[in-house]
């Protein structure tokens, strides 16, 4: 079962009677959820725990170095240097799975020890990018108004079209999504170029089909003869990506919300910009009844604090209650983005790297190459990896010290169909074998380097497929299935 996701909003604004509160409650709408797929076969990047630690290895930017008087050394820009007192310096800091933040700061000269220095072109692109990544939303939505969208009106409602050089999209959903996820595919595509080079050009275009609304996904699964509990999809016979979402009614749901907060906060207004005169009233009121003046003064200044506390704690609950959303938001476009980065990149490997007519690459191998590289941070359209996927990592290591762990001959023996219940927890049979197949990935990409070998252009190739799965990889390791197991076992278990 899918986690659902909550829209907070007030359900009644009650007549403000004495500055009566309207209750904040919530409505209930069903999202997606799904593991985070943005995925690349990154064949030339370092071993994790091997790098030399050189974030220019990691991730092809190229960064000056200053070398500190106390032994330590950061990369970033020189922003600015006198020549004489020292420098102002962007250092770029990136610790291994996280994202990347910048720090702007000022160093004296006396606590430089060396400096390598960018040239005037390469000093130029890094400008570039750490602008673009400063400044990302800004970027993107300069993106999404240059995004060209094309619509016509389907039974399901109006669809968006997008021709692009890499794929086209059809979307149901609002034009403002549709224009972020053409933008973000642009941007996944990109990165997937300068880690995995296209080798081919594809035979027809390919199509990604995006919905936006998740009985208009269930219908075309019908119509394909699919039963499938995957949220996303890519048929490689059809060369078409579809994904499914409720990002429709969310947004619905979102903008009702919104809609209400305002006429609560309008509501308040209106009652506050009336409380002096009814203020004034009641102190009248007081002053007919003999109530004597000192009196009068503390019961109108209490009245008017209590007013004042009721007001701020409303506006306070609604402020709080549109970060909630906004998070909650952003969690199921997250979602339904990381489904498309997941099937895109298959398809960007069947269309633009190893074609299914050409290559015969093993499902186990596809899938846990999408979980290697899941957690890369995609920063000015470069993917950078440098950590093990926390989440494969904590499932596969639960079940290595179970008492019963997979044995590898079932993982590379499964079937294509046994990935496809779910890409994430809905069936524990299947969420097994991704976190194996990861962690098998992982292993020959990092710690045994074979994945941009001989060896490995031999295992992948149609007549290795036809081999039985086992004596396949024990022919691309060099030694048999129980020795490597044992190892990738150890392995496995010291990764952190």
């Amino acid at each position: 079962m899918r986690p659902a996701h909550r829209i907070e909003n007030p359900t009644a604004i009650d007549e403000v009677k004495g500055m009566a509160l309207p209750s904040i409650a919530c409505a209930r709408i069903t999202g997606s959820a799904v593991l985070a797929l943005a995925l690349s076969a990154a064949l030339f990047l370092p071993a994790y725990g091997q790098s030399s630690g050189d974030p220019r290895l990691e991730t092809g930017w190229k960064f000056d170095r200053i070398a500190l008087a106390t032994g330590k050394t950061i990369d970033g820009l020189i922003l600015a240097d006198d020549g004489v007192t020292g420098m102002e310096f962007m250092e770029v800091r990136r610790l291994p799975g996280k994202p990347m933040n910048l720090v702007v700061r000022p160093i004296e000269r006396r606590m430089i020890a060396s400096v390598e220095s960018l040239n005037d072109a390469e000093r130029k692109i890094l400008r570039g990018r750490l602008d673009r990544f400063m400044h990302r939303a800004k970027f993107e939505a300069r993106r999404m108004d240059d995004i060209k969208l094309s619509s016509q009106t389907r039974d399901e409602g109006r669809q968006w079209n997008y021709h692009g050089n890499w794929f086209w999209l059809e979307s149901t959903a609002d034009e403002q999504t549709s224009r972020r996820a053409a933008v973000r595919i642009e941007q996944i595509f990109t990165a997937y170029r300068q880690l995995l080079p296209p080798q081919r050009s594809p035979q027809r275009h390919l199509k990604i089909m995006l919905f936006g609304a998740e009985p208009q996904y269930a219908a075309f699964l019908r119509g394909l003869g699919l039963e499938i509990a995957n949220p996303a999809f890519f048929a490689a016979d059809f060369n078409i990506v579809a994904a499914g979402s409720d990002i429709n009614r969310f947004n619905e749901q979102l903008a009702t919300t919104r809609a209400e907060h305002k006429a609560v906060k309008d509501r308040l207004d209106a009652e506050f910009a009336q409380l002096p005169a009814r203020l004034a009233a009641l102190a009248e009121q007081m002053r007919r009844k003999g109530i004597a003046a000192s009196e009068r003064k503390a019961v109108i200044a209490a009245e008017q604090r209590r007013q004042q506390e009721r007001r701020e704690k409303l506006l306070d609950d609604i402020a709080q209650a549109d970060r909630r959303n906004a998070n909650k938001f952003l969690q199921v476009t997250d979602d339904m983005y990381s489904r498309l980065y997941h099937e895109a990149f298959h398809a960007y490997l069947d269309n633009y790297v190893y074609p299914h007519h050409e290559f015969d690459v093993p499902r186990w191998l596809n899938e846990g190459l999408a979980l290697t590289f899941e957690g890369g941070q995609l920063e000015s359209d470069t993917l950078r990896i440098d950590a093990p996927n926390r989440r494969a990592l904590r499932a596969l290591h639960a079940d290595l010290r179970g008492p019963n762990p997979l044995p590898l001959s079932e993982l590379l023996s499964a079937d294509a169909d046994a990935f496809l219940p779910a890409h994430r927890g809905g069936d524990t049979a299947a969420a097994r074998l991704y976190a194996y197949s990861w962690g098998l990935a992982y292993h020959l990409t990092f710690e045994r380097s074979l994945l941009d070998s001989a060896a490995f252009a031999e295992f992948i190739s149609p007549a290795s497929g036809k081999q039985p799965a086992i004596k396949r990889l024990e022919h691309l390791v060099g030694e048999p299935l129980d020795v490597f197991e044992s190892k990738w076992r150890t392995a496995m278990l010291k990764l952190h």
